[in-house]
């Protein structure tokens, strides 16, 4: 992702300006998405981590879950 950025960043001749363009806005939905998954994941491990099922999740689960 990252070495696509660098290209579609670069002010240089090897897209055309309709290719930058599109590909400009598919990484800005990447990172979105991206973002909008990692508070998500954040919201998740809060509640399970305030959640009464702490209890019931097997032996050696709850080292899992905190990492």
């Amino acid at each position: 992702m990252t070495e696509l950025l660098e290209v579609v960043k670069a002010d240089d001749d090897r897209l055309s300006p309709l290719e930058r363009e599109t590909l400009s806005h598919l990484a800005g939905q990447i990172g979105d998405a991206t973002a909008r998954i990692t508070a998500l994941e954040k919201r998740i491990l809060v509640w399970h981590r305030s959640s009464e099922a702490w209890g019931l999740m097997p032996e050696g689960a709850e080292s899992y879950a905190k990492a």
